[in-house]
């Protein structure tokens, strides 16, 4: 009888075990869905974005380009209006992103680490949420499914494992239908502060695309939309376009 209760302990572990292991891999297997959907090699969208604070609404106008380097991403954004300011983004797997800044003087100054969890043109995003996610730079674990926009998600548990990490972790919604993403709860030192809600999805040039990004708050202290206007995908991108040197 003895040996019969060490067996059936040792097989529920390996069970455990190999329960825990499916966990692990369908998580990742989901993000790798999300991670395939069609981005294109580059684009080029013309944005409104809208920071909402204290009942007041600033609005701001800008064209942002964008493009594909073998998997590295290089991003810049020309403000419009009401400033000509500019922000430049170059991403890269396994390392910390590089960022630019030109301010309403002209001068282009290079964004430090310890500044990645400042507010992004004032807004409720951070420096770092422009910053592209490279599948591999996180942990994923399987929390479970839940309801988000009409949608049944898979939830999931991102942990960041390599490069500069702002936020303790993040839990994101995929949708089983379609694995897009529909939302992320942004945690910092195990609190949850933010939510990024993606809404009005329209497929252009064979492309989803979230027309609406909603940053919002959990202090209440406001949120922030990113609306695309416009959007064009595979385009001819110029690399100078993309240097600090073209602000």
């Amino acid at each position: 009888m003895k040996n019969n209760r060490h067996l059936t302990i040792i097989i529920f572990l390996v069970f455990s075990c190999f329960c825990l292991a499916l966990e692990a891999e369908s998580a990742q297997s989901i993000m790798e869905k999300n991670d395939a959907v069609p981005e294109g090699d580059s684009y080029r969208k013309s944005m409104v974005l809208l920071v909402i604070k204290s009942g007041q609404t600033e609005k701001k106008e800008f064209i942002t380009l964008g493009k594909e380097y073998d998997r590295s991403w290089r991003k810049s954004s020309q403000f419009t209006f009401p400033s000509r300011m500019g922000f430049l983004v170059w991403d890269e797997p396994g390392k910390d992103s590089q960022q630019w800044i030109k301010l309403t003087s002209g001068k282009v100054r290079r964004i430090a680490t310890s500044e990645k969890d400042n507010p992004w043109m004032n807004s409720h995003f951070y420096n770092q949420d422009i910053s592209r996610n490279y599948i591999e730079d996180y942990d994923y674990t399987l929390l479970g499914e839940e309801m988000v926009a009409e949608q049944e998600c898979y939830k999931i548990k991102a942990v960041k494992i390599r490069g500069e990490q702002v936020y303790s972790h993040s839990i994101v919604y995929i949708g089983k239908n379609d694995y897009l993403k529909y939302r992320v709860e942004f945690y910092e030192r195990g609190l949850h502060t933010k939510t990024l809600e993606f809404s009005n999805y329209e497929t252009i040039q064979g492309i989803p695309t979230s027309r609406k990004l909603t940053m919002t708050r959990t202090d209440g202290r406001g949120r922030s939309i990113l609306y695309t206007k416009e959007a064009a995908y595979n385009i001819p991108v110029d690399d100078r376009a993309l240097t600090r040197e073209a602000f």
